[in-house]
């Protein structure tokens, strides 16, 4: 298996994965739908930024385990891998597409910007695989 974590030994199948990062994404635009939702000016989350957020989701290999999902002050909805110290991954999402994503494994760090398109991006993939890979 190329992706493990105590969520994918828990058993959850790919389906329960995928249901439970969908409501997330739901939870987190809910939570920003309205503009100034955090009090401090924070864009809310539109349509088309979950059309993305749907898109990434569709894109993520299925071994992975559900990503915390969160919205931030620019509109954008981040996917969050937090696997303890000095090992997490990010990746947001705007409205047009583009992927943000930083990373910390280790005294590694990785960043960039890329965009969704029909595979998820490269950088994004090798990622996610040295973020699991500690696990294997």
């Amino acid at each position: 298996m190329l992706f493990r974590s105590e969520e994918s030994s828990r058993s959850l199948s790919v389906e329960e994965v995928y249901r439970t990062t969908v409501e997330r994404i739901e939870e987190a635009a809910e939570e920003a739908s309205a503009p100034d939702w955090d009090g401090y000016g924070g864009l809310p989350v539109t349509s088309p930024t979950i059309a993305q957020a749907f898109a990434l989701v569709a894109l993520l290999p299925s071994a992975l385990p559900a990503p915390d999902v969160s919205a931030h002050p620019d509109g954008e909805l981040a996917f969050e891998w937090d696997l303890g110290p000095r090992r997490l991954l990010t990746v947001s999402v705007n409205d047009a597409g583009r992927l943000s994503y930083a990373a910390l494994m280790g005294h590694t760090r990785l960043y960039g910007s890329e965009h969704l398109l029909d595979a998820l991006p490269e950088p994004i993939t090798l990622a996610l695989r040295k973020l699991f890979a500690a696990q294997a």
